[in-house]
């Protein structure tokens, strides 16, 4: 009953039939697979890249232009995630906007789904000064074991630091091989797993690499406890990642002694 009614109301429904058991992607827009500049009141153009680019956008109700700089290699990436995941994005942004960027960069129609500001929670994470929209993937589907997140800041991970995959902040003069080789060859690394996320808390660290700067997160037991698994195994072992990871934070997983593991 609980579960129908999640479904109801999930972001996403059911996969179709042409992405029927492919790894969802979702990705985020800004500064990810794009840079936009517009003229501020205060600095006009000052401020502008000086390079050609991509696209020039009329944003009538807002009274100005975007200026649309494509990340290297963005429409071969969008081609290859087309073929071979079920490709989202999902931006911070009002709908409005994201929809003139995102028809601006994906003409082909790749994306099967568009989320927006509105999809995101307003709130202030732990140890930080201000109050930032946030993604939870879990308001996507009941199952998020086959769901990543590529971001390029933390907003986007940190609810499901697990599902996440990162690259640096895109600016326009940037030349960077993100979406030519690091996200794609990750991607291809996770795709056949039937859960991602113990491989990629053992391939990032990032639930760890924040708490130790004494942001967003507090470290569990649990996360304790997981943090000697991956010491102990890194990435060479999927299996025993899965089952560690399973004991330790799936609910519903029946606890078995570490001694009868490994």
């Amino acid at each position: 009953m609980l579960r129908a009614l999640f479904r109801k109301f999930a972001f996403l429904g059911p996969q179709s039939a042409r992405d029927a058991g492919k790894l969802t992607v979702v990705l985020d827009l800004d500064e990810t697979l794009c840079y936009v500049f517009h003229p501020q009141e205060a600095t006009g153009f000052q401020y502008q890249p000086d390079i050609k680019e991509d696209a020039i956008i009329d944003y009538k109700t807002q009274k100005t232009v975007l200026y649309v700089y494509k990340r290297p290699n963005l429409d071969k990436f969008l081609d290859y995630l087309d073929e071979n995941y079920e490709p989202i994005i999902w931006s911070t942004g009002v709908k409005e906007y994201v929809d003139l960027v995102v028809d601006a960069i994906d003409p082909k129609r790749i994306f099967r789904n568009r989320l927006y500001q509105e999809h995101c929670d307003y709130e202030r994470p732990f140890g930080y000064p201000q109050y930032e929209y946030v993604k939870d993937i879990k308001k996507l589907r009941d199952d998020i074991s086959r769901i990543v997140m590529v971001e390029d800041d933390w907003p986007g991970m940190l609810k499901q630091p697990d599902n996440f995959v990162f690259l640096d902040k895109f600016e326009a003069w940037f030349q960077d091989e993100h979406l030519e080789k690091n996200v794609p060859n990750t991607l291809k690394e996770i795709k056949d797993l039937p859960d991602i996320r113990p491989y990629l808390r053992a391939k990032f660290m990032l639930k760890y690499s924040w708490a130790q700067q004494g942001m967003l997160y507090e470290l569990s037991p649990q996360d304790l406890k997981m943090a000697e698994v991956i010491a102990k195994y890194g990435l060479k072992d999927y299996e025993k990642l899965k089952l560690k990871y399973n004991q330790l934070f799936d609910p519903n997983m029946k606890y078995i002694e570490s001694d009868k593991l490994w």
